[in-house]
């Protein structure tokens, strides 16, 4: 079952949408900013018009949410145990930091790689 959200929020100073897409190999997330605050024919203009150019993260297994409802206490623990084993963040945070991390890793590979060929010629 495939599954979508945007949620558009505020990161100083600017507007951002925050494109979730699940599917059968885990969580995708986009980030896409808007600068001022967009209205919502904007989001729908801006969807239909650039939804194929949208460049989603590497997929990040999804634990299964279960329906029980739990004491308010017991939440309240395991969110703690939670924030302490994990850190602060969403699961599309951590999907977009390991992106970026992935794409820094690239970069400098390939710096490295023309760093190396520079050196050879010159020696």
């Amino acid at each position: 079952m495939n599954t979508g959200t945007l949620t558009i929020l505020f990161e100083d100073p600017f507007w951002i949408g925050l494109f979730e897409q699940t599917d059968h190999e885990g969580l995708h997330v986009c980030k896409v900013t808007f600068g001022a605050e967009p209205t919502d024919k904007e989001v729908m203009e801006f969807i239909d018009k650039n939804w194929h150019r949208l460049q989603f993260s590497q997929p990040v297994d999804v634990a299964p949410t279960s329906e029980n409802r739990k004491n308010p206490k017991r939440q309240l623990r395991e969110a703690k145990k939670q924030m302490q084993s994990q850190g602060i963040g969403t699961k599309s945070q951590q999907a977009l930091k390991l992106q970026q991390e992935l794409v820094l890793s690239e970069t400098i590979c390939i710096f490295a790689d023309k760093f190396v060929v520079n050196n050879e010629t010159r020696s």
